[in-house]
């Protein structure tokens, strides 16, 4: 069974059930005020009145505002995905067509991770094929988050060594060796493949390097003959990946960066005082030598994905055992009038927009969380690897019925216009909501229902 990783940002906690480890990577939040609990079941304020559910998609393509295309062989209308691990079956018993299955491909402990399929198969990566066939005959494209650069190489410790692992010519053989296998199975696979890398890393390599993109990495002097003639710089370590995938001939893998929104120093969606414009000019003058913009390997990343905060919102507010000791209060206001100067879905909205404006490459938003007002607060049990209970469990959130409820298609148009093509659900966090626990009054998994509803109805079409 492969490991279930989780990203939202605020300290460092390990946890392990079984085969299966949940790792929150936390970044330090700013301080919050608690300004909208209003009682003790969290931020009332922002809560949604669902209403009768989600509109009708509508019959022409959406998202004509966007910059860039759909990368090709992925689905013309808005896709929607859940993480599930090999071996789960939830997805494909829910009776809904969905686009996605995702799963981290990262390391349990060092050396311990999907190559050698965390201990429980040879170390050839052949547990990437295992994967890819069993979502294609499940119905799903899969998706894969390669997240191996903190978690498997030295030094050890905490994220502010990221830089330094890119340092160390051993590293990056290992490193880009095991990835060239990965391009070689997908390549045998002859699908579709979506390969997001390394959540979070791109902004940590930023702050780490103070902008610098042309500081050391061991790239080219990994050794490995693919690699020979790129430079030796952070810009190299994401050239690395395009000229491996051209090297392999894997043209069927979709390609991505994370992108967080806190690269440059700042929470573009909490700290509501910015301006966020300088912040993504910043950001993309880094990146863009990474391989959004052109370069000597003659390729660039299909699209980019970014992680919106995955744990639940009344998780960071109340759930202390697990968010590191912290209450934060984090909500986004879902009003279609609050300004973008405020903490709201529509400041996140404009973030993504100036990024993709100024990429012209499309968005993924993954580990998105599952949370709803009709979740009780209270630890999931299903999250840890236990049996997915009968009744809501888990923390508050309003991503989902901001989606999926009476104003769908103003929302999932307004994303579109910003370049969203894909949404993909996962419990990030221990305890988070997952799609086994989100039930709503009406005695429905919320996601499966509504969402679903939208996937039945033909799904919410998005101008190519």
């Amino acid at each position: 069974m492969s490991p279930s990783r989780t990203l939202p940002l605020i300290a460092f906690v390990v946890s392990i059930a079984a085969c299966s480890d949940r790792r929150e990577l936390l970044i330090g939040l700013p301080a919050s005020n608690i300004e909208n609990s209003g009682d003790a079941n969290g931020a009332i304020n922002y809560l949604i009145d669902c209403g009768a559910g989600p509109q009708a998609p509508p019959s022409t393509p959406q998202g004509t505002a966007a910059s860039g295309h759909i990368p090709t062989g992925l689905s013309p209308h808005l896709g929607i995905g859940f993480q599930e691990d090999n071996g789960g079956t939830w997805l494909q018993n829910s009776g809904v067509k969905w686009d996605y299955r995702w799963a981290y491909f990262s390391p349990t402990s060092p050396g311990v991770d999907w190559y050698n399929d965390w201990g429980y198969g040879a170390a050839d990566g052949s547990f990437a094929t295992t994967y890819f066939d069993e979502c294609d005959a499940q119905g799903f494209v899969p998706v894969v988050q390669y997240f191996n650069l903190n978690g498997d190489y030295a030094p050890a410790g905490d994220t502010t060594q990221t830089l330094a692992k890119l340092q160390s010519a051993s590293n990056m053989s290992d490193y880009f060796g095991k990835f060239k296998v990965l391009m070689e199975k997908a390549k045998a696979f002859a699908k579709p493949v979506v390969v997001i890398l390394e959540g979070n890393v791109v902004g940590l390599l930023q702050q780490q390097s103070h902008s610098n993109n042309a500081t050391y990495a061991a790239i080219a002097a990994s050794g490995l003959p693919d690699l020979v003639g790129l430079p030796d710089t952070v810009a190299g370590f994401g050239l690395a990946f395009l000229q491996m995938r051209k090297a392999v001939g894997a043209s069927n893998v979709v390609l991505a960066p994370d992108v967080p929104y806190w690269a440059t120093g700042d929470f573009i969606s909490a700290n509501t005082s910015d301006d966020i414009e300088p912040h993504v000019d910043g950001q993309y003058a880094f990146l863009s030598t990474m391989g959004l913009g052109t370069n000597v390997t003659g390729e660039t990343f299909n699209f980019i994905a970014t992680n919106p905060l995955a744990a639940d919102f009344d998780w960071f507010l109340y759930d202390k055992a697990d968010n590191g000791n912290q209450s934060q209060d984090l909500w986004w206001d879902p009003s279609d009038a609050a300004p973008i100067t405020s903490r709201s879905f529509n400041r996140y909205a404009q973030w993504l927009k100036f990024f993709n404006t100024v990429s012209s490459l499309r968005w993924m938003l993954w580990q998105i969380p599952m949370g709803n007002s009709n979740s009780p607060d209270i630890d999931n049990p299903n999250s840890a690897g236990g049996v997915a209970p009968t009744a809501a469990a888990g923390w508050k959130d309003n991503r989902p019925e901001y989606f999926f409820c009476s104003q769908s298609n103003r929302h999932l148009g307004q994303f579109a216009d910003a370049g969203v093509i894909a949404l993909l659900f996962g419990a990030g966090g221990t305890g988070c909501t997952d799609q086994t626990s989100d039930y709503y009054p009406d005695g429905q998994l919320f996601l499966k229902s509504h969402a679903g509803a939208v996937v039945s109805a033909g799904g919410f079409p998005l101008t190519p």
